[in-house]
């Protein structure tokens, strides 16, 4: 894997949900508005701070603002696709300031031990990780409390296939019902015309042997 910072999610996403910067500025609590000029640029990435306060703000994705290159590169056009990623100015003018880094090249690839403060994702791909294997071993209340979560997600998980259950059943009901009264209704509508019907013939019998009767006077 090799991630890179996506210089132009802020300026594309701002753009699809119609947001200004003063949006942007509200939503960070500041009025640092060239910096704000300069993230939409793609100038200079945003710290990590205000990725945080936007993700949590707009509930974006953290992801988003980063990319594997790697992955990337394998699939078909890659190198369309990261043109749009990319910062047009190449890493000789972008980093000209002191302090910042840049992510054209990586020196050297190395492994770390990831501390026992992990985020239960790393849990999930030990078998790929023996970085985290060996830090499980070391700690086993981490896995302990991963299986413990694991274990609510799936009482909660059948708690709502109950509920949805009884759900459906209900409609089923419901439905039954409303099905039922409405036969009846058609049936009483019907006994109904057939009664008028009858008594209508019957009187108009009657009224037919009278003017008989009243023609023959």
């Amino acid at each position: 894997m090799e991630y890179r910072y996506n210089y132009n999610f802020l300026l594309q996403w701002m753009e699809v949900n119609q947001k200004t910067k003063k949006d942007v500025l509200r939503a960070l609590g500041t009025k640092d508005y060239g910096s704000v000029k300069k993230w939409m640029e793609g100038s200079i990435p945003m710290h990590v701070e205000a990725i945080l306060r936007l993700c949590n703000t707009f509930s974006i994705p953290i992801g988003a603002f980063f990319y594997d290159e790697e992955k990337i590169k394998e699939m078909p056009n890659a190198d369309i696709i990261l043109s749009s990623l990319q910062p047009e100015k190449t890493g000789a003018e972008k980093y000209k300031s002191k302090g910042n880094i840049s992510s054209e090249t990586i020196i050297e690839k190395r492994t770390s031990i990831i501390p026992p403060f992990v985020d239960t994702v790393c849990i999930n791909n030990t078998n790929e990780n023996a970085t985290n294997t060996e830090l499980i071993r070391k700690n086993p209340e981490i896995l302990e409390s991963q299986r413990d979560n694991e274990k609510d997600h799936q009482a909660s998980q059948e708690s709502e296939s109950k509920i949805t259950r009884i759900q459906l059943l209900y409609e089923r009901q419901i439905k039954e019902i409303e099905r039922k009264h409405k036969d009846e209704e058609n049936r009483i509508r019907q006994e109904s015309q057939t009664r008028f019907d009858a008594e209508k013939k019957r009187l108009m019998d009657i009224i037919e042997r009278l003017t008989e009767k009243i023609s023959l006077i």
